[in-house]
């Protein structure tokens, strides 16, 4: 389907924006920076849509929008260590708060 085109899109996309930096770090005598990101890995985000949807009980539609960028945002404030657990808790916690 076109979430796998998607997906595939979105690795792509990260993966040029490495080399880039890369060469930045690379241009700029920076070997630290760069050895660092070479051994980086993007962290995957822990929580799919379909997930919200069975494990909130949250209806199909803009709601599934909303708390996952509710999520993804307090997973960024968490530095990507929230686990998947640890991530529907938070929004169990928010949904609850709104009903």
């Amino acid at each position: 389907g076109s979430s796998g085109i998607n997906a595939e899109y979105g690795k792509h996309c990260r993966h040029q924006y490495m080399l880039a930096f890369k060469e930045l770090c690379l241009s700029r005598g920076d070997k630290e920076l760069f050895q660092t990101i070479e051994k980086w890995t993007v962290p995957e985000f822990p929580v799919r849509g379909d997930q919200l949807i069975k494990e909130l009980g949250l209806p199909k539609g803009p709601l599934i929008s909303k708390y996952f960028y509710l999520a993804k945002t307090k997973w960024k404030e968490n530095h990507y260590t929230m686990s998947r657990e640890e991530v529907l808790e938070y929004l169990k916690s928010e949904y609850e708060k709104a009903s």
